[in-house]
């Protein structure tokens, strides 16, 4: 019995020595780091380095096209900026950017227009008229209300001609937005847009 009392303090002893060593290892190197991290260098707003700023965004919305038919629409916008790699970048600001600048980097809604159409007549040639049929529909009901959400405000901006677009824009437009406003019948009007065909082109059901 004694012989076993023996070995167990000498087994607790060589435990708390072994405890202690680490313990003073553990303090010994918290303090290096902190008086290491006090004598780190100043941090500036330049990076030598190099090294981009990236911010990116995303939002979803749901868009109910029928009873049984529903879908998301989805943006995502993602913005990349330099960071600056010495101090004569930071003080050194843009030039101030002159209204015609803005107006010609402006994309204009006829060049919207255009490009819409062209696509819709390289899907098919039965869709020619589409964008027009849309444009009345806005103009007889808009799209701008709450089940449709941010995706039907989106859509009210782009098929409403306004007055601001004067002068670039072809009649045809205006005259297809005034036609829906004064309860024309759209499809009638604007036969040559084969809906079924635009949305089984975009959406198609079959999944198989």
């Amino acid at each position: 019995m004694c012989w076993f009392y023996y070995r167990m303090r000498k087994y607790i002893f060589t435990l708390i020595v072994f405890y202690v060593i680490i313990s003073s290892s553990v303090e010994c190197h918290g303090k290096e780091e902190n008086s290491r991290s006090l004598r780190r260098n100043k941090r500036g707003l330049v990076f030598p380095l190099g090294g981009t700023l990236k911010l990116v965004i995303g939002t979803s919305t749901p868009v109910k096209l029928s009873k049984t038919r529903t879908i998301a629409v989805g943006w995502n916008f993602q913005w990349q900026y330099p960071l600056a790699v010495n101090t004569s970048v930071v003080k050194t600001y843009p030039p101030i950017i002159s209204r015609k600048t803005r107006e010609d980097i402006d994309v204009r809604r006829d060049e919207i227009y255009n490009a819409l159409e062209n696509f819709l007549i390289g899907q098919n040639e039965n869709l020619e008229g589409c964008l027009l049929r849309y444009i009345c529909e806005e103009g007889f009901s808009s799209f701008n209300h709450d089940s449709n959400g941010v995706y039907g405000r989106l859509l009210h901006v782009l098929l409403s001609p306004s007055d601001i677009d004067d002068g670039q824009l072809d009649n045809k437009y205006f005259e297809a937005h005034s036609a829906g406003k004064f309860g024309v019948d759209c499809q009638s009007l604007y036969v040559n847009c084969d809906v079924k065909l635009l949305m089984n082109g975009f959406f198609p059901t079959d999944f198989t």
